[in-house]
């Protein structure tokens, strides 16, 4: 390509990404600040700080336009474009308001620059898909994604009747009273596990079945996901239904352009809405409901991690996979775990304040975790993109905007057992089974 396009195209990148930056302020200060300011949203702003923050936007996002532009049509390319959207881009907005220090500042730019360089080097490596598997005359695809989504469906349908009455429920300020009474539920773990699978589950076979046309079993699912958001206020479960259908029912507007291009202009747009439907209706539902917690809340929660673990030392993964070996977390106890404890110190009592990224890097290995965490999470990756290479592009989408936010808002390893990643992985190499050439046969 030529050398004077690549640079009209990533200046067009850096123009969107920019407006965005400037939307994010407004939202900041106009809506953001005068509702949530006892979370600790507040106004510092001062021209070194702005300037700074848009030094470091305009230096990223040049670097980053290689990403947002390349050639290779990766799945992994667009969770890192849509996790630099949704994660860093917010951070320097907050930046810009005074509320990091400079040791964060510096921290954010050592993740976001390892986890670039990862991926360029992971984009220069072939990624071919695995092999179809067969056993005996059966192949191992639609029969087995029924059987996932038989045993999901009924744990939702189970649970929601056994415990809610088959509750349906739309009231977003109830969210936090849905999760305290599901904590009540004392459900047997492996009980636990598999709701808390299902949501996945239920969202891969839900595009699944839109992409394939069939609407039935469609319906379904997506009755069943309005049953599962009643039963734990889950946000993103309910986000993510309504987005997935958008994006499968919408693709024909969009099919000709780069998804990694679309992800920029979408949050663009819920920016105009958000202020439109201030200036307009006098409300801020969007700004509060979606944008405050998917990327205001999550970047001040990580500089919060950032900010303990700068006097106290990393759990070392103990609160996680180590558990399981007998090992104790220092962090672990009854009734209190990291995320507790960084609510109550930082935000308020009795929140609870997952996160991931910068702050499972730090709060697990410390600021040595800002280099491994990204290249960890770039590996974890590029078996994402050999379970989805010549997938349906509307399932792609589907799937990694949810995958991304569950990145965003969980420790990676957290993301890979509780929240069901490594489930997602085998789900998806299940569904490229019937389209793959390729097979490994067992008599």
């Amino acid at each position: 390509m030529d050398n004077s396009l690549i640079g009209i195209k990533k200046f067009k990148v850096l123009l969107i990404i920019s407006i965005y930056r400037l939307l994010l302020d407004e939202i900041y200060i106009r809506i953001i600040v005068p509702n949530y300011e006892y979370y600790g949203f507040h106004n510092y702003r001062n021209f070194n700080w702005l300037l700074m923050s848009w030094f470091y936007l305009i230096i990223m996002t040049y670097l980053y336009g290689k990403i947002f532009l390349s050639k290779h049509r990766r799945s992994s390319s667009l969770v890192v474009c849509v996790l630099y959207i949704i994660s860093f881009v917010p951070s320097t907005s907050l930046l810009s308001m005074g509320l990091f220090t400079h040791g964060y500042s510096v921290a954010i730019i050592i993740y976001w620059l390892t986890l670039y360089f990862t991926q360029c080097w992971n984009l220069k490596r072939k990624a071919t898909p695995f092999p179809n598997i067969v056993v005996g005359k059966f192949q191992l695809g639609d029969r087995v994604l029924f059987l996932l989504g038989v045993i999901s469906v009924t744990t939702v349908l189970y649970i929601s009747f056994a415990y809610t009455g088959f509750r349906i429920n739309f009231n977003l300020y109830s969210v936090y009273d849905l999760r305290i009474e599901y904590r009540t539920y004392s459900l047997p773990l492996i009980l636990d596990y598999f709701f808390a699978w299902s949501k996945i589950i239920n969202q891969i076979l839900y595009a699944y079945l839109l992409v394939k046309k069939k609407k039935y079993y469609a319906i379904l699912l997506f009755f069943v996901q309005i049953l599962s958001f009643g039963i734990d206020g889950s946000k993103t479960t309910l986000f993510m239904l309504f987005v997935s259908t958008l994006v499968v029912l919408g693709y024909r507007f969009i099919k000709n352009v780069s998804l990694r291009i679309v992800v920029p202009y979408a949050v663009t747009g819920i920016s105009v809405l958000s202020l439109l439907e201030l200036f307009v209706l006098k409300t801020s539902n969007i700004a509060l409901f979606v944008l405050r917690r998917m990327l205001f809340l999550t970047n001040y929660i990580s500089y919060c991690y950032y900010d303990f673990f700068g006097h106290n030392e990393p759990d070392y993964f103990r609160s996680s996979f180590l558990r399981y070996f007998g090992v104790d977390s220092p962090y672990k106890g009854e009734g209190y775990d990291i995320s507790t404890i960084i609510g109550d110190l930082y935000i308020m009592r009795g929140m609870s304040c997952n996160n991931g990224l910068i702050a499972d890097s730090v709060a697990n290995l410390g600021k040595i975790g800002l280099i491994i965490m990204p290249i960890m999470l770039v590996a974890v990756l590029r078996i994402y993109d050999k379970c989805t290479i010549d997938m349906d592009e509307r399932m792609i989408l589907a799937i990694t905007l949810y995958l991304s936010i569950l990145l965003s808002n969980s420790f990676l390893l957290t993301t890979l057992l509780t929240h069901g990643l490594i489930l997602i992985l085998i789900v998806l190499s299940f569904v490229k089974n019937s389209e793959s050439k390729k097979s490994v046969t067992f008599n």
